[in-house]
């Protein structure tokens, strides 16, 4: 069962696909040169791309040389790459050729591929002006090193007995309808965790305005609220849904177990008119069981799960993503308890989409590059349509061109689905505000009128007749 963890978690599969034209006037190189200019593609999944090259050894022919291009965020010891990249005539009717390769990244280095992919005399022989080249590339990030900085600096102080500042947060386990929190979590880490590792936080209180957190004074209660409110209700959000109404008073300790508090009277600050709701009595429980001289911080912005998830990363490198709830909501929770099971000592898994919103917010690069590639390879064409109408992806447009192209990929399957005809109605009636656009450019993309989708869908339904 563990292995099947591991390998669904550690390796991701991209596929993409693009073209080579005008061969014979690109092995044609200038009087005197031996290199052509050098070209290159789109970028796919979590930065990657190809570089091509036309050059010319010493009494050789000139040769294509075709290089992946590696992004520093993958450029570790930790990461595998696998790329298969196989060249197809203009009408996919004729396959020419394969190459492969696998490399396991050390240090140095961006770039591997071949660098005589393709000759002069396979273009003469074939004739061919213009190629299709389609890439398969299997990035697996296996077990990352314990050797960041964070992780060394904090074993260092602990080995010289040495007092380690750190930082108490209290988020939340459950969000309800009306954005009300429930169930506080506390998590402790270094103090300048984030400001050392986040590029948009250079102080504490910049994290607190990203995060929409807040102090709390010694007793518990707010030090210094702003009027804000948590936003992100996204449907992949970390947070359990609960019922306003049916709170009951229980707070969970750092060991997930659940304990009862009496109600704590009057648990308002003088100043308290945006946040008096989320810093109720099991808040302030929890805050006052656990003396701690450090201080405190409230988040509103960021579930219990995601944001253990998130500083356990910044202090290992380490991260497990839970699969999408939109491919299958049931195997991800299974996912998640079997996960819990096997590694009790490590944060549950988080969803990427909150880790990738989360990641944008505070300047994570690599991390916002991690997420969108497992993002990436659990689409298919079963949940692409969930996905591209979320709210999540109208906000982040390197999220929604991955997922435009997976349309595009996979249309022969989706315009046929009986859901596509939902989406179309809700964008209509105003119930999905946010996805007009994403409507329009689906329809640029794939070139049919929305009338012609509908019949194509009503054409695939079973016939009543017989």
């Amino acid at each position: 069962m563990a292995g099947r963890i591991d390998a669904q978690q550690s390796e991701s599969e991209l596929t993409f696909k693009f073209r080579i034209e005008n061969l014979h006037a690109l092995f044609t190189l200038p009087e005197g040169q031996k290199e052509g200019p050098a070209l290159k593609t789109d970028e796919f999944g979590p930065g990657l791309s190809f570089k091509l090259q036309v050059k010319q050894k010493e009494d050789e022919q000139p040769a294509l040389g075709v290089f992946l291009v590696i992004p520093e965020s993958l450029n570790t010891p930790a990461a595998r790459i696998n790329c298969k990249l196989t060249a197809h005539s203009l009408d996919f009717r004729t396959t020419y050729f394969s190459r492969t390769w696998e490399h396991v990244m050390r240090s140095g280095g961006s770039g591997r591929g071949w660098p005589t992919f393709l000759t002069f005399p396979f273009v003469q022989k074939t004739q061919e002006e213009a190629l299709w080249i389609r890439a398969v590339v299997k990035v697996s990030m296996g077990e990352p090193s314990v050797r960041s900085n964070a992780t060394l600096t904090l074993l260092h102080k602990v080995m010289h007995s040495r007092e380690v500042d750190a930082l108490r947060f209290v988020s939340y386990e459950a969000r309800g309808a009306s954005g009300k929190l429930g169930r506080p979590r506390s998590t402790f880490a270094p103090a300048d965790i984030l400001t050392e590792s986040c590029e948009n936080v250079d102080s504490l209180d910049k994290f607190m305005e990203i995060l929409h957190g807040f102090a709390l004074d010694e007793e518990g209660y707010p030090a210094n609220l702003h009027d804000t409110a948590a936003s992100y209700t996204g449907y992949d959000s970390d947070s359990d849904d609960f019922d306003d109404d049916d709170s009951d008073g229980a707070a969970i300790d750092g060991r997930g177990t659940k304990r009862k508090f009496d109600a704590i009277a009057d648990a308002k600050s003088e100043d308290s008119d945006g946040n008096v709701e989320m810093v109720d009595e099991t808040t302030v429980a929890t805050v006052k069981r656990e003396p701690f001289e450090g201080k405190v911080i409230v988040l509103q912005d960021a579930a219990a799960r995601t944001w253990e998830a998130l500083l356990f990363y910044l202090q290992t490198g380490f991260i497990v993503f839970a699969p999408l709830s939109s491919s299958d909501k049931q195997a991800r929770d299974n996912f998640r308890e079997k996960y819990r099971d096997l590694h009790p000592n490590r944060p549950e898994s988080p969803s990427c989409k909150s880790i990738y919103r989360l990641a944008d917010k505070l300047g994570l690069d690599d991390l916002k590059k991690r997420a969108l590639l497992h993002l990436e390879s659990q689409l298919s064409p079963q949940n692409i349509l969930d996905e591209i109408f979320s709210e999540f992806t109208s906000h982040y447009e390197e999220v929604r061109k991955i997922e435009l192209a997976a349309v595009v990929k996979w249309w022969a399957q989706v315009q046929k689905q009986p859901a596509l005809i939902t989406k179309m109605e809700e964008v209509a009636s105003g119930k999905l505000p946010h996805a007009g656009k994403i409507m329009i450019e689906i329809w640029s993309r794939v070139m049919v009128k929305p009338e012609d989708v509908a019949k194509a869908a009503a054409a695939d339904l079973p016939s009543n007749s017989g």
